[in-house]
């Protein structure tokens, strides 16, 4: 039966549930609570006298019941319970702190409840670690146990406790410990790789921060064995001490030599973006953006994985300044200012990389464009597709642009915002004029499409005259976006298709001037051209002769007026020769029947005059 890991059975199952958005973490917490109430059945934890609930509490708090004995003779699952117990606080506490990355900062309320978990779970830590299990007899147990005490240990120190300097030196030192730890853990292949390595990323940054600012790898190993050998000669020698676990297990600390430094490592870390100079602090980060700028791209494929490289480093950069935001009086105001630029410079390169994959796909969506053009048999219904497809990508393109020119840092730049805007322009020219123009001249609408290709030559002209020609030459922007012979390939094309079309959209409206007062453009009621000809008209236009309304052939639609009122209203006053003898043998039979009712036919017949619609259409 292999040992329990304590690691596995928090962080393990945490990594392995990806645990990403709200909800994640509220269905983890929920699983957690699961888990709690059997081991309390279990364990007999519940208190089933409420007017004592208290006394139910102190097996949890102060550990009183549960005792090391307890753990060692009776039942281990002791140690589980309040290590799931810690591990629901924490849960918690990175569900708020995800809540405030998202956001961009902490709320009071949440800081007061984060403060008030951790100091609870360090509490219980210090019960599972001192009294519950300081007995536990296999080492890879007890030796997880103190990585996650000194992971909450660091919690609390980061969060846990509102003072104007932090205990740099002790959080390097739990940091240091805990990576040895799972150092050892993962070459006697123990924990998985995936499990270590994401632990590391989650406590890497600070590890190098409150080192001293560490970046090499070489310098950061060095430091973590100097860290080990310090702590090994003032802890006591106890067979469950850290240290004494560590190197009685096979932990064997290699100092490594440092490498020559290069000539250019003054300004190694520092990032040039339009006019501003950051630099990064975090190592991890600077070294993820070298990847990103370094990456090939010869497909639109490429261009997807370096966006989600682009993207993992903006939610790196997201959370390193999250958790600067609570700290944030204490921290010096060009640091906060430097974070800022790098976020803003990597935001640039998310955008600029999504600007860049669009592109490619609008190129080759204009390239099929002119091959469907080019054939004249292809159906209108297949270029209104293609039509579509480009707008689309053309609407994306604007998007982003408009995102790009509202970031911090562009718009203050008045030669890339001219270039951004000359880009968008290009584009939108491109679809009105080499797509939309082509469209209406296939449709025989030469006008519409002459006024077009005139727009749009007058909206590059407008964004050309704002840009000297030095600044289309040393151009901010990627020069696969937009450089001065796409521009000027773009003015030629207009000009050409202007040029094809100015004759005939002359001649469209010569003819259109002479159209006669019968002709109607809607085709549905358009007549025939025997009908024309019927009409006496001399000269017929060349449009009108078409095979398919050369004869009357469709039924003529005309206009019905409505229902007469007229003779309703003197319907209610004719009379005709049966209805008047019948009336006047009904109205003899009823005299001589009942001659003592005559208000009673009075009123039946005042009814019946009434009845109807204001007592006219009574028939």
């Amino acid at each position: 039966m292999g040992a329990y890991s304590p690691i596995n059975a928090t962080f393990g199952v945490r990594f392995a549930q990806i645990l990403e958005t709200d909800t994640d973490f509220i269905k983890y917490h929920l699983k957690l609570n699961r888990k709690l109430i059997k081991l309390r059945h279990i364990l007999h934890v519940v208190n089933k006298d409420t007017k004592h609930y208290q006394k139910g509490l102190t097996k949890i708090n102060n550990g009183t019941t549960f005792s090391s004995s307890y753990y060692d003779n009776k039942n281990k699952l002791v140690g589980t319970y309040f290590l799931l117990s810690i591990e629901r606080d924490l849960s918690y506490i990175e569900l708020l702190k995800l809540r405030a990355r998202n956001r961009g900062k902490f709320f009071k309320n949440e800081l007061k409840i984060i403060r008030t978990r951790l100091r609870k779970v360090l509490k219980l830590s210090h019960i599972l670690i001192n009294e519950i299990t300081i007995n536990e007899q296999n080492w890879i147990t007890r030796l997880q146990y103190l990585i996650y005490s000194k992971l909450v240990n660091v919690e609390f120190l980061l969060l846990g406790k509102k003072t104007k300097k932090k205990k740099s030196e002790l959080i390097a030192n739990e940091l240091s410990c805990v990576f040895e730890g799972l150092n050892l853990l993962k070459n006697k292949k123990i924990l998985d790789l995936s499990v270590v390595e994401e632990i590391k990323s989650k406590y890497n940054y600070y590890l190098k921060q409150y080192a001293g600012n560490i970046f090499s790898t070489v310098d950061l190993n060095n430091f973590m064995i100097n860290t080990i050998s310090k702590i090994q000669k003032f802890e006591s020698n106890t067979e469950n001490g850290f240290t004494s676990i560590l190197f009685s297990h096979g932990y064997k600390p290699v100092l490594l030599k440092e490498e020559a430094p290069s000539k250019n490592n003054s300004g190694e870390n520092e990032i040039h973006w339009i006019d501003f100079v950051t630099k990064v602090n975090d190592e991890e980060i600077f070294q993820l953006i070298n990847d990103a700028n370094n990456s090939k791209i010869k497909s639109i494929d490429d261009y997807d994985s370096k966006l989600l490289k682009w993207n993992d480093i903006l939610n790196k950069q997201e959370t390193n300044i999250a958790f600067k935001q609570h700290d944030e009086d204490n921290m010096d105001t060009d640091v906060l200012e430097n974070e800022q630029i790098l976020l803003a410079y990597i935001k640039y390169n998310v955008l600029m990389t999504s600007v860049s994959r669009d592109n490619m796909v609008f190129e080759s969506l204009l390239k099929q464009w002119n091959i469907i053009t080019s054939n004249k048999s292809v159906a209108t219904s297949k270029k209104l597709n293609k039509y579509k497809e480009i707008e689309r990508i053309v609407k994306n393109l604007t998007k982003f642009i408009k995102d790009l020119m509202e970031l911090p840092g562009v718009f203050s730049s008045e030669n890339l915002m001219n270039q951004l805007e000359l880009l968008k322009t290009y584009y939108n020219v491109s679809l009105t004029s080499r797509c939309l123009g082509d469209l209406y001249q296939s449709k025989h609408d030469y006008l519409q499409a002459l006024s077009l290709n005139i727009n749009a030559l007058k909206e590059l002209e407008n964004n050309l005259t704002e840009l000297n020609d030095t600044d289309l030459e040393k151009l901010l922007l990627p020069s696969e976006l937009i450089n001065s012979n796409k521009v000027s390939n773009l003015r030629n094309s207009i000009k050409s298709s202007w040029n094809n079309i100015i004759a005939l959209a002359e001649y469209d409206k010569h003819m259109n001037k002479n159209q006669n007062r019968w002709a109607v453009t809607n085709d549905k009621y358009n007549l025939s051209l025997i009908e024309r000809i019927d009409d006496g008209v001399k000269y017929i236009h060349p449009k009108y002769i078409k095979l398919n309304n050369l004869f009357p052939l469709r039924p003529v639609i005309r206009p019905v007026p409505s229902k007469p009122t007229l003779f309703d209203l003197a319907f209610n006053y004719i009379e005709y020769e049966q209805d008047s003898n019948n009336n006047t043998e009904e109205t003899s039979t009823s005299a001589s029947t009942s001659p003592e009712e005559p208000e009673t036919a009075k009123a039946e017949e005042v009814s019946t005059k009434k009845s109807g619609f204001l007592g006219l259409f009574r028939r």
